[in-house]
Parts: structure tokens; sequence; C-alpha cells
């Protein structure tokens, strides 16, 4: 088997070959690698089309949960507010 040359890539790949194998998990719980990709490509959805004319890499910076990076956590819920 070749290993994928790129993160996203093995991470793509681990959610077509078993979408339900946990990804990551937290205090909230546990997210798969099929939620993971769905929440990625949700999220290109919204952001792709406010970056025409920009760069093609977009940084993200927030906490590391299962919750934040979907947006479902709720404002009293994230610890800094």
């Amino acid at each position: 088997m070749d290993h994928p040359a790129t993160v996203p890539a093995a991470v793509l790949r681990c959610a077509e070959e078993d979408p339900e194998r946990p990804a990551l998990t937290d205090r909230h719980g546990t997210m798969t690698y099929g939620r993971l990709v769905t929440a990625a490509r949700e999220l290109a959805a919204v952001l792709r089309p406010r970056l025409t004319g920009a760069g093609p890499a977009v940084a993200v910076l927030q906490p590391r949960t299962s919750t934040r990076e979907t947006g479902r956590r709720t404002r009293s819920e994230t610890p800094w507010r």
C-alpha cells in the first residue's frame, strides 16, 4: 500500500476506507473521519466565496476540539468568553 504524500490525502484515504473510524476525540466526544472530511468541505464551501482574489491558503487558529471545527459549540460553552 502506498502512503499518502500529505496529511489531507491521508485523512481522505481514511474517510474513504472507513468513514466511521474515530479521527478526533476530546471531552465533547468523538468525530469520525467521515464527519471530519464533511466538516472540512463545509468550511471550505463557506470560505471559498469570501476568498476571491486571495491566495490559495487559509489559516484557522482555534482550540483543538471536535465540536469547535464544525461550529456546533455555543457561546456559553466557549471557555474564553
